[in-house]
């Protein structure tokens, strides 16, 4: 090949990679018109056994119904059988209905969309699984595979100076994220946790007063908001044994047990020696896990003292594929806490939730993929932001991060809700100065993760432009 030709060639590979990096930043950024469906298990009524499973489907910007729950059957292992119950959720893009379930088992609803979409959704129903009644799903959203299915649902605890509470998500699901949410006034209760306690089924919230030392503290209760996942085709006995929750606290970075404002970085490496591959990083290519959740625990004290969350972030970077898609890898995630007024010295701990990066589904091979879409504030002495995840990732986390250390005012500006947002596949995080002047920007962050067929692809090739050396010439009137 003569340098001519070379030179085109070059030029021909670099216009293709180029074509190319374009494809990708176009899939990347476009919209995703995405049908939604969800199952799960009812309390029984009150003063009954009866077992009882809902249907729910939904599409993005409909009106009417959009889809309906064609049947619900037991599977070939359950010796039993489904009846409409008749109560009957139609309009306003969602359909659904509740039904009776004449023994414990796995049933499957199948889910016709108008779009010609047909999708399963499986509930395993068992008697005597705890269901809190008080519970209320808040809104759910699916990836664009359908098989990964994600709920958020609400509770709320008792008013308290230090108010705690627990979701526990449905039977056959698995917390994997979720948020809290104290009171912006009178005088506020701010955050100071979010994060699974040890329970495959529960995401724990808490928020706590805060006010000058013999000053009587805000009696406020706290919502929680838990995030379950279920992936179809996925036993759920399964699925609990493949979520995994590292953590890490502040003391082991720093050493300092006790500190002012602490900071709990949870990196690829601390995670790889928490799932046992020898401190190896898991988070980088070719990856071994996927990072699709995050949380923070700040320690509390008997007031007027206490630690309150001001960061429970992603740490992500971006991706791209041999064959064209890119994610957004989740490699770490930062937690960070202060004191405020009253001097209360301690730790934070930071925590993610992992799945493995490629999952065998039905004897097919998928691979996780995830994005993260983050919104900024304004500063402000209250800021609030929302961010909205692109429509084919299901979400699976939120998190916020409370820019206060370039605020005029080194008071402080602190988090008081960090609330999931099924609603726009996202979420909504606001912090608040308290007692002094102290205005920041807040950043909100939703993660989100969806299934793709196929193991993890090869990374896209850089092409970076090659200099050939000058050709030595051994005749008269040689041409370039």
């Amino acid at each position: 090949m003569n340098r001519k030709t070379r030179r085109a060639s070059g030029k021909a590979m670099l216009t293709l990679t180029l074509r190319t990096l374009m494809t990708i930043l176009l899939l990347s950024a476009s919209a995703w018109a995405a049908n939604h469906q969800i199952c799960y298990q009812l309390p029984p009524p009150a003063g009954t056994q009866k077992l009882q499973a809902r249907f729910l489907c939904r599409m993005d910007g409909a009106t009417g119904g959009p889809c309906d729950i064609t049947s619900v059957n037991p599977d070939p292992f359950t010796s039993g059988f489904a009846s409409h119950q008749g109560n009957v959720f139609y309009g306003g893009g969602q359909n659904g209905a509740d039904f009776n379930l004449s023994a414990p088992g796995t049933y499957v609803g199948t889910i016709t969309f108008n779009d010609g979409t047909v999708r399963s959704c499986t509930v395993a129903v068992s008697q005597g699984a705890f269901i809190d009644r008080n519970l209320q799903l808040t809104g759910y959203t699916t990836d664009a595979s359908g098989l990964v299915m994600t709920g958020v649902w609400q509770g709320i605890s008792a008013p308290a100076d230090q108010a705690m509470a627990q979701v526990f998500v449905p039977p056959d699901f698995v917390a994997v994220g979720g948020g809290a949410e104290g009171t912006e006034f009178p005088n506020g209760t701010l955050v100071s946790g979010s994060y699974n306690p040890s329970n495959p089924r529960s995401w724990l919230g808490s928020v706590h007063s805060n006010t000058a030392f013999g000053a009587p503290p805000q009696i406020s209760p706290v919502t929680v908001f838990g995030i379950g996942l279920k992936i179809q085709g996925i036993l759920i006995a399964t699925l609990t044994q493949t979520v995994k929750f590292p953590s890490v606290g502040s003391y082991v970075a720093s050493g300092n047990s006790y500190e002012a404002n602490p900071t709990a970085k949870l990196t690829g490496p601390s995670i790889g020696n928490y799932l046992g591959t020898g401190g190896a990083d898991p988070t980088v290519y070719p990856q071994t896990v996927a990072v699709i959740s995050g949380g923070a625990q700040a320690q509390q004290a008997s007031s007027p003292k206490g630690q309150y969350v001001t960061a429970t972030q992603p740490v992500f970077a971006q991706q791209c594929y041999f064959t064209g898609p890119c994610e957004q890898v989740v490699q770490g995630w930062v937690a960070a806490s202060k004191e405020h007024i009253n001097p209360s010295p301690w730790w934070v701990t930071g925590q993610v939730t992992t799945l493995p990066k490629t999952l065998t589904i039905n004897g097919s091979t998928f691979h996780v993929e995830t994005w993260v879409s983050n919104a900024t504030s304004a500063q402000l002495a209250h800021p609030s932001a929302s961010a909205t995840l692109p429509g084919d990732f299901a979400l699976t986390g939120v998190g916020a991060f409370v820019n206060w250390q370039t605020s005029p005012s080194a008071a402080g500006n602190m988090l008081w809700r960090l609330k999931p947002r099924p609603d726009i596949n996202g979420t909504e995080a606001a912090s608040k100065d308290q007692w002094f002047s102290s205005p920041a920007m807040i950043t909100a962050y939703a993660i989100g993760m969806k299934l793709v067929p196929g193991p993890l692809p090869a990374p896209a090739i850089t092409v970076v432009p090659v200099f050939f050396p000058p050709i030595l010439c051994l005749k008269p009137n040689c041409a370039p």
